[in-house]
């Protein structure tokens, strides 16, 4: 997301990842999260009301920003 951010002009982006990153022990910093938390129902909400207005982004139709699927409530 900081590549991205600073790709698009947020200079601050990349700059903040290395420092929040570099504060990280050294010890932690091969640990790895293998699931995704579930969204929460606000995130879930705002992604349907998105996807309901069949927003795709600045890229148009043929390279859309939300590429990943709803899945169902539980």
């Amino acid at each position: 997301m900081a590549e991205l951010l600073g790709a698009r002009g947020v200079a601050a982006a990349p700059q903040m990842y290395a420092e929040v990153f570099a504060r990280e022990p050294e010890a932690s910093r091969s640990l790895v999260q293998p699931v995704t938390p579930p969204m929460s129902v606000a995130a879930s909400e705002a992604y349907e009301a998105l996807a309901s207005a069949q927003w795709t982004g600045p890229g148009g139709p043929e390279s859309p920003v939300l590429s990943w699927a709803v899945a169902p409530r539980q």
